[in-house]
């Protein structure tokens, strides 16, 4: 049994020990209901702690947490502000005693609620943990809860490498947790923070559960300079961790599988590559893989081109493969990996005797089992596909993605508040700080009234971020230059874009689909252009409309442009005319994009054996 197995049975048996011994009350105390107002006394919490029953102290902070997680506010009244500003008051105050203990039967919880801790503490007068984290750095026996501590808006450094050292365990889950202490990186702390955070990841990291998938994802948005080592060791430990798994593949030419989580109609993923997935219908057999839990309520997966769908999910026991483990694919097609911890293991088996994915999520797995990844040949820069990718590039003519055309009627609604509104319809991930310095430089420049608005989606609307997220945002930009958007249906997230006079695109990480809502609606939208298809696509479709005076190389040029459609109207108008104009369906949806991708799928079927034979890791042109 190695180090990692003991720490984890050991936390395990801790728990089990502490449920058999607790407090019938304490026992029977359920979880907040959706909605339900969660209160608590600080009387009653230092009246446990003067008792020293620490486990009993720990159960109750950990079931407040735990509501916060569940329910996010929006916003706060003043005496939900007081309730707030005492609980965090409480939780320091005890965290900072040395003689309370973290028993193991609760020390993952906290460690898994760091980020919830973390938005509580932004949203409260404390702001941060600093001064705490100062104390506990003299004192001993206090790992847990320093961890618990630490997160992405302290200025105190903490130094990663000693705390692997001192517990690889313990360290791992902060490190995966740390990831979501903040939804955003628009402060000059979080941004910094966040990509030390990124380059520091430990040869000790252990794979410690689902979460440990968590550092997959967001490097990218982060510091995708660094991303790839970090990828290349969770890759290596999945792949260790799945030896034991056995899959027998019989595969016949025509059976074909999509593997993903997002075929629901309004998922990114979904309108990209639909079109794509359709032109195989006919000439193979095709299987639905749903990863994860049910669609939510609302939510309908598309099953029309399948002939059968399937399941998989990881479970606290591991994954269940049932569904998979004896197939009959000849390919395997993931439309994305690394926005499901589901897609990051099985990208790391063997499922299928050629394996692909493309621009559902448009990234490297960076050393998963994935054989090609199918891109477009107008986006991707060929000479630079072997640092940009692992995968075996796949190019075929065209952007590589194929726009599905958002169901809205425009509705002309009136603007939310006067002065120039600009969207910037940027998940919260692809917020950091020198994006928002262009934005400031625009603000500063601008000579009239400038309102950005942002639109939180579900990354905000988890772990108690919204708030926070939103503070965030006006503490760099101001608060009269700011309007979030809360998540909301798709309706309804078109009907605000409407309300914008322009759009302006993110960087690094750029759009594709708010892209074309953006053009849809008739908005000019900014972009800047990288060496990545996510910050190149956007460039890539505005040229095709002769719009390639909106796109820009620098960061400079980037607000110079903005600036220029904010403050010269007729230009603005002349530009929103010209778009309106276009058949944009003939112009973006035209191409042959669906039939080159069958192409691509035919011809990987055809010479699989004969690529791998030859090693080589140069692009294929599909022509």
């Amino acid at each position: 049994m190695n180090a990692r197995t003991r720490a984890r049975k050991k936390h395990q048996h801790a728990r089990a020990a502490w449920r058999k011994r607790r407090p019938a009350k304490a026992r029977g105390e359920p979880a907040p209901a959706d909605g339900q107002e969660v209160s608590f006394n600080p009387k009653d919490l230092l009246r446990v702690y003067l008792a020293k029953d620490w486990d009993a102290l720990s159960h109750k902070l950990v079931t407040l947490l735990t509501h916060f997680a569940r329910y996010t506010r929006r916003e706060l009244s003043a005496e939900d502000q007081f309730f707030v500003d005492m609980l965090v008051e409480s939780l320091l105050y005890f965290f900072t005693k040395a003689d309370y203990v973290i028993s193991d039967a609760f020390a993952e919880e906290f460690l898994r609620l760091q980020p919830v801790v973390a938005n509580l503490v932004a949203t409260s007068s404390f702001q941060t943990t600093d001064p705490q984290v100062r104390v506990l750095l003299r004192t001993r026996k206090n790992l847990v809860k320093l961890l618990t501590l630490c997160n992405a808006r302290n200025s105190v450094h903490l130094d990663r490498k000693r705390l692997f050292g001192i517990d690889p365990y313990f360290a791992s889950m902060w490190y995966a947790s740390y990831f979501f202490s903040t939804e955003s990186f628009a402060t000059e702390t979080t941004y910094r923070n966040m990509r030390e955070h990124v380059e520091a990841v430990d040869p000790r990291f252990v794979l410690f559960g689902q979460a440990a998938t968590n550092p997959f994802f967001k490097p990218t948005y982060i510091n995708f300079e660094a991303e790839r080592p970090v990828k290349e060791q969770i890759n290596q430990l999945i792949q260790s961790a799945c030896a034991s798994i056995v899959i027998r593949n019989r595969p016949r030419k025509d059976r074909i599988a999509v593997i993903t989580n997002r075929w629901t109609c309004d998922t990114s993923v979904y309108r990209s590559l639909f079109p794509f997935v359709a032109a195989l219908k006919g000439d193979y057999e095709l299987t639905l893989v749903h990863l994860g839990p049910e669609p939510a309520e609302g939510e309908k997966l598309d099953d029309s081109l399948f002939a059968d769908v399937r399941r998989v999910q990881l479970q606290k026991g591991g994954i269940a493969m049932e569904a998979v483990a004896d197939n009959d694919f000849q390919l395997v097609y993931y439309p994305d990996v690394g926005m499901l911890r589901e897609s990051i293991y099985l990208s790391n088996l063997r499922l299928a005797p050629i394996q692909v994915t493309g621009y559902g999520h448009p990234v490297s797995t960076f050393g998963s089992r994935i054989d090609y990844f199918i891109g477009g040949a107008d986006v991707e820069l060929a000479d630079q596909a072997e640092i940009n990718y692992s995968e075996r590039l796949v190019l075929i003519p065209g952007i590589g993605a194929h726009p599905v055309w958002p169901d809205y009627e425009p509705r002309r609604p009136p603007k939310p508040t006067d002065g120039i509104v600009v969207n910037c319809p940027w998940a919260p991930m692809k917020i950091n700080h020198p994006l928002l310095g262009a934005l400031q430089e625009v603000i500063r420049r601008a000579g009239r009234k400038v309102v950005f608005q942002f639109f939180a989606g579900t990354g905000a609307s988890r772990l108690s971020a919204f708030i926070p997220f939103c503070g965030d945002l006006e503490s760099v930009l101001g608060k009269d230059h700011v309007r979030v958007v809360g998540p909301c249906c798709r309706d309804e997230y078109m009907e605000r874009m409407e309300t914008g006079d322009l759009s302006a695109d993110s960087y690094p990480f750029g759009g594709y689909n708010t892209i074309v809502d953006s053009l849809y609606l008739g908005k000019p939208i900014v972009t800047r252009e990288g060496t990545k298809f996510y910050n190149r696509a956007a460039g890539q479709l505005l040229r095709k409309l002769g719009l390639e005076d909106l796109v820009v190389a620098t960061a400079e040029e980037y607000a110079q442009k903005l600036l220029g459609l904010i403050q010269d109207d007729a230009a603005r108008e002349d530009v929103c005319n010209r778009i309106r104009r276009m058949d944009l369906r003939a112009k973006l949806s035209g191409s042959r994009g669906p039939e080159y991708f069958k192409k691509a799928i035919d011809f990987l079927i055809a010479n699989h054996e004969r690529l791998q034979a030859d090693g080589s890791k140069a692009p294929i042109f599909i022509r």
